[in-house]
This record gives structure tokens, C-alpha cells and sequence, in this order.
């Protein structure tokens, strides 16, 4: 199957699986055990929507600890990045993820990554050697270019594991994955490029 088959169907069985509250719940149990969940100052996150892992429990929980916040934002062909104080003023955005609602974007909450985050990547599928499939638009495979040593890990439930995915030069791996029943780790061959599990 080429990326677009793949794709709909990892969708597809991402859509059909069953109790994905409880199982994203799970996830966000295991997330909360690794070492980059505790040494990280903010959670650089995407909002859960359809049937993606859901994150807005973990928003909450990072809220009561004082923990901040920081959401990506659609701009054109990147994203931008903005501290998120209230849950209220999200809206769906381009593609229908939540974000700010326009005009509710302050200038000082504006940042961008450092390495004292973590990010949480979303995905469509990932395979047996750390390589991940997303919606198509590059997003989150320039972040990780852009901040190679950024501290991150994929989330995504058990059902869109595959044993391999087709990928381009462009496509970037994970160094982690958390699903809701295990904690998935690559090392990356800095010469190759190539991931292999531990």
C-alpha cells in the first residue's frame, strides 16, 4: 500500500477501536511514568480530536500542578506555539484541530520550543522501527527537524502499530511511543539515520 492507503486505513481502525477513553487514560498513566514526562519545565501538546488519544485530561492535570501549557497553532505551513491558559478559548482551526480562537492569541504568550519541554507528537501509524505516518502535512515532521535535540514522544494506541510504513526522506522517526500498554524506544544511528529498538 502507498502512504494515502495506509493512511485511511490506519484511520480507519483508529476509528473502530474500542474504548478509546479508557485506553487513552492508560496512555496518559504510562506517559506520567517516563523520565522526560518528569524533568520537562511545559508539555508542548496537541489537542486530542476524533478519535486521536485524547490529551485534554493531561491539559487539566498540568493545569492544577501549575504546570504550563503550550499548544500548537496552524501558520501557514508551520506551527507556531502559544502558552494555553484556559481550555475555553480553544475552537476547531484549519483541519479541524483545536486552537485559540482568533484574537485570543496575546503576544506574550507567543514562544517557541526549548529544551527544557516536551513535546507530544500525534500520528496516524507508526511501525516496529520507530517511523511514524501523520495527516499529510508535514507538520510535526519539520518541528522534529528543526529541534532534533527536543525531548519527545509519540502518542498513539496499539491498533496503529504496523510491522513497517512506507516513508520519504522527509518523514521523521520517534525516539519514543507511548501506547496504552507499553512504552516503545528507538536509538537513532547518528550516522545512518536509522532507528533500532531497545
Amino acid at each position: 500500500m502507498d502512504k494515502d492507503a495506509f493512511r485511511a486505513d490506519l484511520i480507519s481502525r483508529r476509528d473502530r477501536e474500542p474504548h478509546r477513553s479508557a485506553k487513552s487514560l492508560a496512555l496518559l498513566k504510562g506517559l506520567g511514568t517516563l523520565p522526560e514526562y518528569h524533568r520537562a519545565h511545559r508539555l508542548l501538546t496537541y489537542v486530542g480530536v476524533r478519535s486521536e488519544v485524547e490529551t485534554i485530561p493531561l491539559i487539566r492535570e498540568a493545569f492544577t500542578a501549575g504546570r504550563p501549557v503550550v499548544v500548537p497553532v496552524v501558520e501557514g505551513r508551520q506551527l507556531g506555539w502559544m502558552v494555553l491558559r484556559d481550555l475555553s478559548i480553544l475552537v476547531p482551526g484549519r483541519f479541524g484541530v483545536l486552537e485559540p480562537r482568533h484574537g485570543h492569541i496575546a503576544s506574550e504568550d507567543r514562544t517557541v520550543p526549548t529544551g527544557g519541554d516536551l513535546l507530544l507528537v500525534p500520528g496516524v501509524g507508526f511501525d516496529r522501527a520507530g517511523r511514524r505516518l501523520g495527516y499529510g502535512g508535514g507538520y510535526y515532521d519539520r518541528v522534529l527537524t528543526e529541534w532534533p535535540q527536543l525531548d519527545h514522544v509519540a502518542l498513539g494506541f496499539e491498533c496503529q502499530m504496523v510491522d513497517t510504513l512506507p516513508t520519504t526522506e522527509a518523514d521523521r522517526s520517534v525516539r519514543c511511543l507511548q501506547t496504552e500498554t507499553d512504552c516503545y524506544r528507538w536509538d537513532e544511528d547518528q550516522e545512518t539515520g536509522e532507528h533500532s529498538a531497545r
